[in-house]
């Protein structure tokens, strides 16, 4: 185990699972106190790369992403995690997706082999680890849909239909590519079902977060 590193949690997992959310409020609820130290210090929030991405280039659905775009993502993913491992030492971080955007470039035809073992190698020396919000594609959708539905307002019946079919569609595959990622992966994972009440889900992260922090040393401090 690594370390040198303070620590790095990646949330990941289906769409609507609630990584954002869960992100936000660990970020909120934890500090770190380092040993020695009678200061406790913030967690670093990173904001996620593919949402930073599409805002950038106006893109407002994943489904309109162009195999560049796609590149883009990666690109700049894989250099933070660099610029993380060059310069972040004995700091804690909470991204989110990170690797699992390859759930998305595959589902764009981009070939992610190389991409894949770039990640792990980064992930591993920075003795990461996940946590994967889980919920069936059928509940995804139930949660999106209202949002989706927006998106199409106005449309003509007839493509309205197509269009949320392909939503639908879309949802699906990157869900299974998800799931073919964690098998992939050699990174310490916890999986949580995200299927219930978000208090629930919230819970679940808060106690997970926990304890892989202290398997790794870290003592974290409850501002609430």
């Amino acid at each position: 185990m690594n370390r040198t590193f303070g620590g790095f949690f990646l949330f990941a997992g289906s769409q609507c699972a609630g990584k954002t959310t869960a992100k936000n409020y660990l970020y909120a609820r934890y500090m770190v106190q380092d040993h020695g130290s009678a200061t406790p210090r913030n967690l670093v929030l990173l904001q996620e790369m593919r949402q930073l991405v599409m805002h950038e280039h106006g893109i407002h659905s994943a489904i309109f992403i162009d195999s560049e775009t796609e590149e883009e993502i990666i690109s700049r993913d894989l250099q933070r995690l660099e610029d993380i491992q060059t310069n972040g030492r004995g700091r804690v971080y909470i991204d989110e997706t990170g690797v699992f955007t390859l759930a998305h470039a595959t589902r764009h035809g981009l070939p992610t082999t190389e991409h894949l073992k770039c990640y792990q190698n980064l992930l591993q020396s920075l003795d990461a680890a996940v946590i994967f919000l889980n919920t069936p594609p059928s509940s995804s959708w139930t949660r999106r849909k209202p949002k989706y539905e927006e998106r199409v307002a106005g449309f003509p019946l007839d493509q309205v239909a197509v269009v949320l079919g392909q939503y639908r569609e879309y949802l699906d595959s990157v869900h299974e590519g998800l799931l073919e990622l964690i098998k992939q992966l050699d990174i310490p994972f916890r999986q949580i079902d995200a299927s219930g009440a978000i208090e629930d889900t919230l819970r679940a992260c808060a106690e997970a977060f926990v304890d892989v922090a202290a398997e790794r040393g870290l003592h974290l401090v409850p501002r609430f």
